[in-house]
């Protein structure tokens, strides 16, 4: 892996049944990943490797957004139960590659804020929620109030990632 940073795919959110099957949390917009994965890199909320876990199966649990994974390694509830919490990893060049446009949400967070007309820095997003058909950026403004900018055209005017900045056109209503 060398340098490559790790980038979060999915969560252990706990034990499916009583024979050591995952139930997984992905926290990707490629869920399918998962299904071309041999092997979980398992890693502690803290950063720290845990494991490395073989995927026997892949199914989807549909109602709940969820996978259920077996793997060769945890045969028991127990040692499924030991794992909640824990966070699957993989290198950054591992990353589908993006449309023109598109973002992954490790890149917006953390970016400064500014208004596209005055240059006046507004805050940095602190996170990226999917609420439905477009994403809100969530926003600490410089006097640390959270602000939520809708991430359309309407609002978001350029995202730089060069310089660590998002220009937004700032509406009445949007930042007071």
């Amino acid at each position: 892996m060398g340098s490559d940073e790790l980038v979060t795919v999915g969560r252990i959110v706990g034990p499916h049944g009583v024979k050591g099957t995952l139930k997984l949390q992905p926290l990707t917009d490629y869920p399918d990943r998962f299904r071309e994965m041999s092997q979980l890199q398992v890693y502690s909320k803290e950063g720290n490797f845990i494991c490395s876990l073989s995927v026997r199966n892949v199914r989807t649990l549909e109602s709940k957004g969820y996978l259920i994974i077996d793997t060769d390694e945890i045969n028991d509830r127990d040692s499924a139960e030991a794992l909640r919490g824990a966070l699957i990893k993989i290198p950054e060049s591992e990353k589908h590659a993006l449309s023109e446009g598109e973002y992954w949400v490790d890149d917006i967070i953390g970016l400064k804020v500014v208004n596209s007309e005055t240059g006046e820095e507004l805050g940095h997003v602190i996170n990226v929620l999917d609420v439905g058909e477009n994403d809100v950026y969530e926003v600490r403004s410089t006097d640390g109030k959270e602000k939520h900018i809708p991430a359309v055209s309407q609002f978001i005017k350029k995202i730089d990632l060069d310089n660590k900045t998002i220009e937004v056109e700032i509406i009445e209503g949007l930042f007071d």
